[in-house]
């Protein structure tokens, strides 16, 4: 059961112990997932978040420009591959391929309605059993599938929509939705998760969608993510981290940011709105954005030592690193020159530096690093990838 505390919530950030209160039962909800939840209690201060590079100084990876076929406007997922690294941006539609000094080599794929050719790609993964390339294509409901060397050989049609996916070892896969509508012959209810066999057959469903949500689509960055062998998911409004692993979905993580939580008298207006009223459900959402409670949880990672997860307040971003091993955790607002966290391993964080946002940035604010990265570029480069090692 989660245990709620009420704890005050105001808009600083402070580098503090984390309250966790642990249960591990193994039952099942009706809605298929499992329940072995840890809640977090986060006491918010607006000091920044402090993650020191554990062997000195950061690594960085300047992506080169070399025209504009190759610019990047968003990294919306980054993936290290085979002493290469890809990259989607779904701002420009287009999957990236650089080396792993930041050279570039090609696209992978083109935009298209032929063979091979995507019309919006929304995710990609390396698929464990065999090593392809698998890219998501959202605007057709497809799966493309490459070979090692990125030559495509296959596609597999999906009959719903979803936004992200993660494939197991062995072979499954397992689909996010992020509240979209996707009923189909199997069920006339909308899930939030639905798994399926290779071939996207035998399906089955996890997490329906609330009335009220359904296709209320919050596009925050790095809702779903994965990891070696899982994958870790935040709902929208939710202050609940979801895991997936072999063949459950769990309820795992509670975030409790006590009296900063958003209180669920906000979420009454949705309920009496007709769900095809985009703009006034979107007014309500915008009046939450107003008020000062922590809410929006995005940019989710776990490995095996760590948690990671930003939310927001106050029109700020605020980032909050769990150590499992000690049950230690730092939280604050994310500072200019950390980064938006992409990659997590072990023992390292690559987030994504932006150049154009350089100049915005407060000349006595690791003052160092800051020159040290102004004259690597220019404010219409390329992203920055920063690596910072961790204990």
């Amino acid at each position: 059961m989660i245990k709620s505390k009420t704890m005050r919530r105001t808009v600083f950030v402070l580098i503090i112990s984390a309250l966790i209160s642990c249960k591990n039962n193994s039952k099942e909800n009706t809605s298929g997932v499992k329940e072995s939840i840890s809640t977090i209690e986060v006491v918010v201060s607006q000091n920044d978040l402090q993650i020191a590079n554990k062997n000195g100084e950061p690594n960085y990876i300047f992506l080169e420009q070399r025209d504009k076929n190759s610019a990047i406007a968003d990294i919306s997922k980054l993936i290290y591959f085979d002493d290469k690294i890809i990259i989607l941006d779904t701002q420009s539609n287009k999957v990236f391929l650089f080396d792993n000094s930041g050279n570039f080599i090609s696209e992978i794929g083109r935009a298209g309605k032929g063979p091979g050719e995507f019309l919006r790609v929304s995710d990609i993964l390396i698929s464990k059993p065999d090593s392809c390339i698998e890219l998501l294509d959202a605007g057709s409901q497809k799966i493309l599938r490459m070979d090692k060397q990125f030559n495509y050989f296959t596609s597999i049609n999906l009959p719903f929509f979803c936004q992200n996916f993660h494939k197991s070892i062995q072979g499954e896969y397992w689909f996010f939705t992020n509240n979209q509508a996707n009923t189909s012959k199997d069920t006339k209810e909308s899930f939030n998760i639905i798994k399926a066999d290779e071939n996207v057959e035998n399906l089955s469903f996890f997490i329906p969608i609330q009335e009220h949500m359904k296709d209320l689509v919050i596009a925050t960055p790095y809702s779903f993510t994965n990891s070696v062998n899982a994958s870790i998911f935040a709902l929208p409004l939710e202050n609940t981290l979801y895991s997936i692993h072999n063949d459950t979905v769990t309820r795992k993580y509670v975030i409790d940011f006590g009296e900063n939580n958003l209180p669920l008298k906000y979420f009454e207006p949705l309920k009496k709105i007709e769900t095809t009223n985009f703009p006034e459900r979107f007014n309500i959402l915008n009046q939450i954005n107003k008020t000062d409670y922590a809410y929006m949880i995005h940019s989710v990672f776990e490995t095996d030592h760590h948690v990671y997860f930003q939310f927001q307040r106050d029109k700020k971003v605020y980032g909050t690193l769990l150590n499992k091993d000690d049950w230690q955790y730092k939280t604050g607002i994310i500072p200019p020159l950390f980064g938006q966290p992409v990659y997590f391993t072990n023992n390292q964080i690559s987030t994504v530096i932006y150049p154009h946002n350089l100049s915005g940035v407060a000349s006595d604010s690791s003052k160092g690093e800051l020159e040290l990265l102004l004259s690597k570029v220019r404010e219409n480069d390329n992203p920055i990838i920063k690596q910072i090692m961790i204990e």
